[in-house]
C-alpha cells in the first residue's frame, strides 16, 4: 500500500528532473553564447531558478557578452536572488562583488535595500577610487 500523493510526488520529481535536463542545455556553454543567454531570458524567472548558481558565476566579469544579456534578468528577480548575491559577496572574488554589486544590486530596489550597507560601502569606494576607464573618460581640470 502506497499514500496517494506518494505517486504524485515521484511524478513531480520526475517533471523536475527534465526541467532541469532541459535547463542545464540551455546554459552557456562560452562567454559569447548570447543565444543560450538570450533562451534564458526568454524563460524569466522562476524559470530559471534552479539554475541561478550557474547563471551568477557569469557574472565574474560584466565585460562578457553572456554576462551583458543576463544582468538586466538576475536585476529584474529582485528579493529571490540575495541568497546567491550573499555567497557572492562572501567568496573573496573583488571583481566578482564589484560586477554583481554594480550589475546586479545597483540595478534592483529590493536588493538594494537588502544589501544597503553593501552597496552604500561599494559606492564609496567608487567616489574615493574611481576605476581607470572612468578616471581617464574625464577631462582634465582646468581645460
Amino acid at each position: 500500500w502506497r499514500p496517494h500523493n506518494c505517486l504524485t510526488r515521484t511524478e513531480d520529481e520526475l517533471r523536475l528532473s527534465l526541467l532541469r535536463a532541459d535547463l542545464l542545455s540551455m546554459l552557456p556553454t562560452h562567454k559569447a553564447d548570447v543565444s543560450r543567454a538570450e533562451a534564458l531570458v526568454v524563460l524569466g524567472y522562476p524559470g530559471v531558478a534552479p539554475v541561478l548558481p550557474v547563471l551568477m558565476d557569469w557574472m565574474q566579469d560584466p565585460e562578457w557578452p553572456v554576462a551583458q544579456v543576463l544582468l538586466p534578468l538576475l536585476a529584474g528577480i529582485g528579493a529571490p536572488l540575495a541568497p546567491h548575491v550573499s555567497l557572492v559577496l562572501g567568496s573573496g572574488d573583488k571583481n566578482w562583488i564589484n560586477s554583481v554589486l554594480s550589475g546586479i544590486v545597483g540595478e534592483s530596489e529590493d536588493l538594494r535595500k537588502i544589501f544597503r550597507v553593501e552597496f552604500d560601502l561599494y559606492q564609496q569606494k567608487l567616489v574615493s577610487h574611481p576605476v581607470p576607464a572612468v578616471a581617464e573618460a574625464r577631462p582634465p581640470q582646468g581645460k
